[in-house]
């Protein structure tokens, strides 16, 4: 097990339910969820999305880099066909020099790990670690300038790490022990808000979140006071170049939300092992990160003469006679 020994741990029994001390951070103590739980019908479903950012180079242009369009129905990534793309700026259609992100053509990418922590998910955590190095070399590769954060969680926030480089992401995820953890659901929505809002990302980075976790998710209208975060709020809060992936190991869901439910609340992509017991899990092969950092596409944005600022770039992509379409602000 990665970790064993690095941090120490107390097991108690408490009103029935195994429950955690650990020196790292102070476990949370909350109720339970013993059914599957559905999101909200007015929140609605999201069959695609576009996800990327726009940011001003130091030379003053505008750049922008969009990630692969998600194919929530299908649970698949379709690389962008630049044929298929419209960028306008001010309601204006714009030209611009996009093409596909190559070591010719780069684009920076910061990927955050939300790993659940609980007993029994030491397989996350070492599949995190043996999948980020090549998941790296692999995107450079290609063309991708990556760095890495972290975050673990269980019934509420544990430890994180900000985005920086792969050692020290490696050195983070040493010191992770799968612990504790009440009822079968978990926080992740609370964890998901918290690196989306307050981690420093790079300002011309498309930020990707991936959720690696065995259960359903809390939200804060279940009643179990476990989670501080509603899928709506949520959904409303999440920062338009924030390209979710959910990603779950094992067999199904037995109480709280649905990974997938939430994905097509929040235009996510969503992977399933489809296993009841993995005897190894890899985060660069079960989950097809290098695609979703390299099969996007980058480039400058011509900005128009009649502009001193530009507050954002809209894009829109035809996805089959679909029109897929985002708003980002642009980053200085």
């Amino acid at each position: 097990m990665l970790g064993s020994g690095l941090s120490v741990a107390l097991l108690t029994l408490h009103c029935g339910r195994t429950e955690s001390t650990d020196l790292r951070f102070q476990e949370k103590h909350c109720g339970e969820v013993s059914d599957v739980t559905e999101p909200d019908a007015s929140l609605g479903t999201i069959s695609a999305s576009l996800k990327g950012v726009a940011f001003q180079h130091s030379n003053g242009g505008l750049g922008v880099t969009l990630a692969p369009v998600i194919d929530v129905d299908d649970a698949s990534i379709v690389p962008i066909d630049r044929t298929q793309l419209t960028l306008d700026v001010d309601v204006s259609v714009v030209s611009n020099s996009t093409g596909p992100i190559s070591p010719e053509n780069p684009a920076a990418a910061d990927v955050v790990f939300i790993v659940d922590t609980t007993k029994y998910m030491a397989l996350a955590i070492e599949g995190t670690a043996w999948g980020a190095r090549i998941l790296r070399d692999l995107t450079i590769d290609s063309g991708g300038d990556i760095q890495f954060g972290g975050i673990e969680f269980g019934d509420g926030i544990r430890t994180h790490i900000d985005v920086g480089p792969l050692e020290a992401l490696e050195s983070w995820l040493a010191t992770l022990v799968p612990i504790g953890g009440g009822d079968d659901p978990n926080s992740a929505l609370d964890a998901i808000l918290e690196v989306d809002r307050t981690f420093s990302f790079r300002s011309n980075a498309v930020r990707h979140l991936v959720v690696i976790s065995a259960n359903g998710y809390h939200e804060s209208s279940d009643g179990s006071g476990c989670s501080d975060v509603s899928l709506e709020e949520l959904q409303v809060r999440m920062r338009p170049h924030t390209l979710l992936s959910l990603v779950h190991l094992g067999a199904g869901v037995r109480s709280g939300l649905r990974p997938e439910r939430v994905a097509h609340a929040l235009g996510a992509f969503y992977t399933h092992t489809g296993t009841l017991v993995l005897p190894w899990f890899n985060v660069a092969q079960h989950v097809p990160l290098i695609d979703l950092v390299t099969a996007g596409v980058t480039g400058n944005v011509e900005v128009p003469a009649n502009l001193e600022t530009v507050e954002s770039v809209r894009a829109s992509y035809d996805l089959g006679g679909e029109s897929v379409t985002s708003s980002f602000d642009v980053a200085w």
